[in-house]
C-alpha cells in the first residue's frame, strides 16, 4: 500500500470510529404537517410520485411514505424517470455544529 493510500486508509478509519462512537440524532415528523415539507418533482413519460404519513412501521411508528411510479417508457431509447426532492423543512441540520442525523 502506497504512502497515500495508507494515510487515507487510517483517515477513514478514524471517521468511522468516531462516527460510531457519536450518539444518534433522529428528526421526527409524527405529525405530517404538509407545511413543514417542500416537495419538487420532475418526470418523464408518465411517471408519478405519491407521499403521506402511515401511522405504524417507522421509527419508532409514525413516519413519511414515498412511493415512485417509473411505467415502460415508449421506446427502447427513451428512459422513463422520476425525480423528487422532499425536504424537511421544520428542523435544520448544521453539519458543522451539528451531529450526525438520521431519516
Amino acid at each position: 500500500m502506497g504512502n497515500s493510500q495508507c494515510r487515507t486508509f487510517h483517515i477513514v478509519c478514524a471517521l468511522l470510529v468516531c462516527a460510531s462512537l457519536h450518539g444518534q440524532t433522529v428528526i421526527a415528523d409524527s405529525t405530517y404537517n404538509t407545511e413543514d415539507w417542500s416537495v419538487q418533482v420532475v418526470t418523464t413519460f408518465g411517471a408519478s410520485e405519491s407521499h403521506e404519513q402511515r401511522l405504524t412501521g417507522g421509527n419508532p411508528d409514525a413516519y413519511r411514505y414515498m412511493e415512485h411510479i417509473l411505467p415502460a417508457p415508449p421506446g427502447p431509447e427513451d428512459l422513463t424517470r422520476v425525480e423528487v426532492t422532499h425536504i424537511f423543512t421544520g428542523e435544520a441540520f448544521l453539519p458543522i455544529a451539528d451531529s450526525i442525523y438520521t431519516i
